[in-house]
């Protein structure tokens, strides 16, 4: 999981590492400076406030939000406010790898059950024609006088229905 991290000195984006740049895709020369409410005002998704993650700056606080990338991507993400005297820390969790993996592990379930389903509708098709193939079988090595054997045969056959 890419972790980023962002400093906030009096209100302004200070520094913020690689990994943050690489999950945002904004470079450090376009974030250096700005306040980070603005900032974060513009990338998270309308299905979150800026209040609710941030507390007012009074408190720490962990969310799990969506950001919109500079190509527009949206992104699940864990946000974690840090307030600190006289910096503070923004902690970015890109969770993309781990939704891929909880959509894979989910999909690997479903198929598992599609696999059992198949497997008991296998046995209840199987168990039938395994006695009709031994009484078929019987059938023709035991000496059944030639006008009969037809009877014997359109009853195995009838036991199929």
């Amino acid at each position: 999981m890419d972790i980023g991290i962002i400093s906030i000195q009096n209100g302004k984006i200070g520094a913020l590492n690689k990994i943050c740049e690489k999950i945002l895709g904004f470079k450090v020369r376009e974030l250096t400076g700005k306040t980070y409410r603005v900032f974060f005002q513009k990338i998270l998704t309308k299905e979150h406030r800026l209040e609710d993650i941030f507390n007012n700056g009074k408190k720490e606080n962990c969310s799990e939000v969506n950001l919109i990338t500079k190509n527009g991507e949206i992104i699940p993400t864990i946000i974690t406010f840090v307030p600190l005297e006289p910096v503070s820390i923004i902690i970015i969790q890109d969770l993309r790898e781990r939704k891929r993996m909880e959509k894979y592990l989910h999909r690997m379930d479903r198929m598992k059950i599609i696999g059992e389903l198949a497997a008991g509708v296998v046995h209840e098709i199987r168990n039938p024609l395994a006695n009709i193939s031994t009484n078929i079988q019987y059938l023709s090595l035991i000496h059944i006088s030639e006008p009969t054997r037809p009877l014997y045969i359109s009853y195995a056959v009838f036991c199929l229905k």
